[in-house]
Parts: structure tokens; C-alpha cells; sequence
């Protein structure tokens, strides 16, 4: 699969990392998402653990 999304055949839906799993945070995600301001996924979490690849940038 890595080869894939290096290759550039597969790209992520990851738009945007809010920041560490927080009240305020919480709120800011859900707030976008409400708004319809979201296109692909919206992570809320740690962005340290997420997978990368030079396709995904």
C-alpha cells in the first residue's frame, strides 16, 4: 500500500489536524463540522501518530 501512495495512485482524505484530544478542541472540531466547513477527515488526536507518506503533502 505504502508504495501506492508513494507511487501517487492513492492519495489521504486527512484535511486537517486540529491538535491534542481536549475540551476546547472537541468544541473547534465540532463547531466545523456543524458549519460545513470539513472537506475529507478532521483528526483529533495526536498528529505524531498518524502514517505519512510523500504523496499525502
Amino acid at each position: 500500500m505504502a508504495k501506492h501512495f508513494d507511487a501517487g495512485h492513492l492519495r489521504s482524505t486527512l484535511s486537517e489536524v486540529i491538535g491534542p484530544l481536549t475540551p476546547e478542541n472537541l468544541g473547534h472540531a465540532h463547531r466545523k463540522l456543524e458549519e460545513g466547513h470539513v472537506t475529507g477527515k478532521l483528526v483529533n488526536g495526536n498528529a505524531l501518530a498518524l502514517p505519512t507518506c510523500s504523496a499525502c503533502d
